[in-house]
């Protein structure tokens, strides 16, 4: 069993998912009364899928399956005839809507799925003609071509002659469990569990009365339940959305599954896969006691004992619990017990990890440790970050870049705050005082009142001792660790990735002082020369930028997006200009701003609206605050010494403005291109957040954009700056900003208020060429030429 069990560590369900093979979704076509099927050649040729439900009513009236193309022109004559009988009316028949569909289909899978109980074969024999069944078995009997033949006609969803071929496989002693999971996996693909459960106690289980010779009659009937067999049906009962209808209660199912696998009787030899898959389905569907019951089942070493992913569910589960019951709190003492609790949970899990790790009883991943970080990220003080670089120290051996947080100081917050919440516990209780039979104050004897202080105290100090001074220490021995590698006995490092790269900057960004360690980790893991050099991904350069933009670093923003970012998105830029529009006080803001339109009109066959909404807002700001322009570089002031103060400020204002517009034009013009001849759809906002870089724009936004810009003309041809432009400037600024007043038009607002702006095709070939890599080589050799 595990060393450390506590029932108490999970407060609600997990998400763990396990992929299974997708399989294409069925087709329904409305013709007759009847549910035809053809086989795989044939129906190819006539456009048609088999499988084909082509009946919303009763399918009792069904038509025989021919394997001969004669067969089955006949049948479809016959349907045809009978369609023809059935309407008196030349009217359409009204299509089924897409909730009638997917109930007919289920309730086909499981009507089909329950003709096994009957002796005749139920109501859907005649589906499938027994001639039709021999004739396939006759070509089928090596295992892997009938395992072959019956996923390639689930494939094209003809569930009822999979099943009946295996059927008719299992009725002639050929062994099919390969088969059999096939079609279990199916089931679950199509989130039908209920007919999985049907199929599954067709072909594992057996009755009463012949229990006792189970073994013999499985093999003797081709009933031969695979350790993957209860894989598919214990993941898929986990992975089943909650939103369907199972028909079934997935833990008590599960469990007795599980519980068959240890029956003396069982062909399967249990393993710490079927423990995992059983405790997956009770993390997710929120039962922590038949959790806690089957992990302390487990032994503690050897076959069958926690692996990696035993401790990541359990790890992901408390995490997930005090996520949730925080998210029903208010009160914040309340919030910070719980994730202390939480965290304590944690950390006595990862207590036994270390122990069986350091021992060589367990293989830790990559995977474990995230888990583990994501936990301590929870916690948010300056210790629990500290531990999540101490515990990528123990993990991986990246060295520790940031300085620990004193001991005394946290302790000293703990203990405050308990003598806090002791004296408001004793304040309620003096509220409402005892009284005896007399009325009188009932006062508690001096030993009554010492044993909850001497609890009290006692229980302060078992928390105390349970402070995990040590549990993040290294392990891996600094003399043999660059010699350890994955495989070989003792502990050894895993390798970080992306992903730790992200957790560290997200524990840089939670912490007060985070900015001086997170371009240190940034510096070591992405520009350092080690074995473990990370390249990194899009979600970690945001958590970079979004640290950077928290302590208003425009200048390393700036180098991030310029240097690291090959394929940047328009969250990269919308969050590189929100970080200069915070690092508004900064002399070359202006500057940083400017090489960031520059970068994303490189970059980006469209801008992104918003990040020109933060430009023009950081433009904004800048202008109320003319005391910023004298020393503010990137201004194209031409001040004279004779300039009084007024002259000299309108310049600063008017060279900022004309600069803004310059390095917008190429922008705008873009938009207006798009915006006036690109194609407009409407997509929902979950398709907008899949979508690429460059595929789609905000119409609403965009359109903003060209009115706000307009606005910065208007404030340019100002009468009072007449005197300082050119009669070309002002006559170029007149235009422009006639062109952009139509934007400003109700017309205007309304059609762009929900649309998405594609970019026109001219704009697509134009950035295909400017960044062809084959083009830039020819360009680099005729240079060289």
């Amino acid at each position: 069993m595990l060393r450390c069990t506590n029932g108490a560590a999970l407060r609600t369900s997990v998400q763990h998912t396990v992929v299974l093979r997708g399989l294409p979704v069925s087709r329904f076509t409305q013709s007759s009364q009847s549910i035809l099927y053809a086989p795989l050649a044939s129906a190819a040729q006539r456009g048609r899928v088999v499988g084909q439900a082509a009946a919303w009513g009763s399918i009792s009236g069904v038509k025989w399956y021919s394997t001969e193309a004669s067969g089955f022109a006949a049948a479809e004559e016959q349907s045809a005839a009978d369609s023809t009988t059935n309407f008196e009316n030349d009217e359409p028949q009204q299509k089924p809507s897409w909730g009638k569909r997917k109930y007919y289909q289920d309730h086909v899978l499981l009507e089909i799925a329950s003709a096994g109980t009957h002796p005749d074969g139920g109501p859907l024999a005649d589906i499938v003609r027994k001639k039709v069944v021999k004739k396939e078995l006759k070509w089928l009997q090596d295992p892997k071509a009938l395992a072959d033949r019956v996923a390639k006609i689930l494939q094209a969803d003809d569930f009822a002659l999979a099943v009946a071929i295996v059927r008719g496989a299992q009725k002639e002693n050929m062994e099919c469990s390969v088969g059999w999971n096939h079609l279990l996996e199916y089931c679950m693909e199509k989130k039908q569990p209920k007919a999985a459960w049907k199929l599954y106690n067709e072909f594992s289980s057996c009755t009463v009365a012949d229990r006792l010779s189970a073994n013999s009659q499985m093999k003797k009937r081709g009933r031969k339940p695979t350790s993957w067999t209860y894989t598919i049906m214990l993941y898929g009962l986990a992975t089943v959305p909650s939103s369907v209808h199972l028909g079934l209660n997935p833990v008590q199912t599960a469990l007795s599954i599980y519980r068959s696998i240890y029956e003396l009787n069982s062909a399967v030899k249990p393993s710490i896969i079927h423990s995992n898959a059983m405790l997956t389905v009770c993390v997710r569907h929120g039962h922590t006691d038949t959790l806690w019951e089957i992990a302390s089942e487990l032994p503690e070493d050897g076959p069958g004992s926690p692996d990696a992913v035993t401790y990541t569910l359990i790890l992901r589960a408390i995490r997930d619990g005090v996520s949730t019951d925080v998210n029903k709190m208010s009160e914040i003492e309340r919030i910070l017990e719980r994730k202390a609790q939480g965290l304590k949970e944690g950390k006595r899990i990862w207590s036994d990890v270390v122990y069986r790790w350091s021992r060589g009883q367990l293989d830790l991943d990559i995977q474990l440790v995230r888990t583990m970080a994501r936990l301590l990220l929870e916690g948010g003080s300056e210790r629990d970050c500290y531990d999540v670089f101490a515990l990528l120290n123990q993990t991986t051996g990246l060295p520790i870049l940031a300085k620990k947080p004193s001991p005394e100081g946290q302790r000293e917050s703990e203990r405050v705050r308990r003598q806090k919440n002791r004296s408001a516990e004793n304040k309620e209780t003096e509220d409402v005082p005892f009284v005896d039979e007399g009325n009188r104050p009932y006062k508690l004897a001096e030993t009554e009142m010492e044993e909850p202080e001497e609890k009290a105290k006692q229980k302060e100090e078992e928390d105390e001792d349970e402070e995990f001074e040590n549990l993040f220490d290294p392990v891996v021995s600094t003399d043999s660790a660059s010699k350890m590698k994955k495989g070989t006995i003792g502990p050894s490092y895993v390798v970080p990735g992306d992903k730790e790269l992200t957790i560290l900057m997200e524990a840089c960004f939670t912490m007060t002082q985070g900015l001086g360690a997170g371009k240190a980790y940034w510096k070591h893991l992405t520009l350092g020369d080690h074995e473990y050099t990370i390249r990194p991904d899009l979600p970690s350069l945001h958590a970079y930028l979004r640290l950077l933009r928290l302590y208003r670093a425009s200048r390393a923003t700036v180098e991030v997006v310029r240097d690291q970012v090959t394929e940047p998105v328009w969250k990269t830029f919308h969050i590189a200009m929100s970080c200069c529009l915070r690092d508004r006080r900064n002399i070359n803001v202006l500057k940083n701003a400017n090489e960031l339109l520059g970068l994303m009109d490189k970059s980006m066959v469209l801008p992104h609206p918003r990040a020109l909404e933060k430009y023009l807002n950081l433009v904004q700001v800048l202008q109320d605050n003319p005391q910023h322009l004298v020393s503010l570089n990137g201004l194209k002031t031409g001040r004279k010494p004779s300039d009084s103060l007024d002259i000299m400020g309108r310049r600063l204002q008017l060279s900022l403005q004309t600069v803004a517009l310059e390095n917008l034009r190429p922008h705008i013009d873009k938009l207006h291109e798009a915006l006036k001849n690109g194609k407009t759809s409407f997509i929902a906002r979950q398709e907008r957040q899949r979508a690429g870089a460059g595929d789609t724009i905000s119409g609403a936004t965009a359109r903003k954009v060209m009115d706000r810009t307009r606005g910065l003309i208007d404030e340019i041809l100002k009468p009072e700056n007449a005197s300082l432009l050119s009669k070309s400037d002002r006559d170029q600024l007149e235009q422009e900003s006639q062109k952009l007043s139509e934007y400003s038009d109700a017309e205007m607002v309304r059609k762009f208020e929900y649309a998405r702006v594609h970019p026109t095709l001219e704009q697509v070939m134009a950035f295909q060429e400017k960044h062809d890599p084959k083009q830039k080589a020819e360009e680099a050799a005729d240079e060289a030429d």
